[in-house]
């Protein structure tokens, strides 16, 4: 008898199955927030202003060109025709017996498709 109540006890506390979230709506949310860590700053240049579908912009380092095309068109809602992307070695710095390195950085080139634009500073 003490047998039979402690299995019915057991069967009467089982929850209902939860609803598990698909991987692929998990993996969409957090790119987005990645996407933000890609892209660090805009670059406004001389380079970057004289063309309408040309934007630059400062990147992770370990970002590859797949992942900068992807971080755009996600972030500005604009589709990307090509990214050429730039690294840039830290110039060496002395001041008086010390020398130092600025950081090392890496720049990408975007060029949007005909018709797209995304507005960084307006009236430049």
């Amino acid at each position: 008898m003490a047998t039979e109540k402690k299995t019915e006890a057991k069967s009467e506390k089982k929850k209902p199955a939860a609803k598990k979230k698909s991987a692929a709506k998990v993996v969409e949310s957090s790119a987005r927030i990645a996407d933000y860590g890609i892209l660090i700053r805009p670059i406004i240049t001389e380079k970057t202003t004289g063309s309408p579908n040309l934007v630059g912009f400062l990147v992770n380092p370990r970002a590859s060109k797949t992942e900068i095309r992807a971080a755009v068109e996600r972030v500005f809602n604009v589709k990307v025709a090509r990214v050429n992307t730039c690294n840039t070695l830290g110039k060496i710095k002395r001041t008086s017996r010390s020398s130092g390195r600025r950081a090392e950085t890496r720049k990408a080139y975007v060029t949007l498709v005909e018709g797209s634009k995304i507005e960084l500073v307006e009236g430049v």
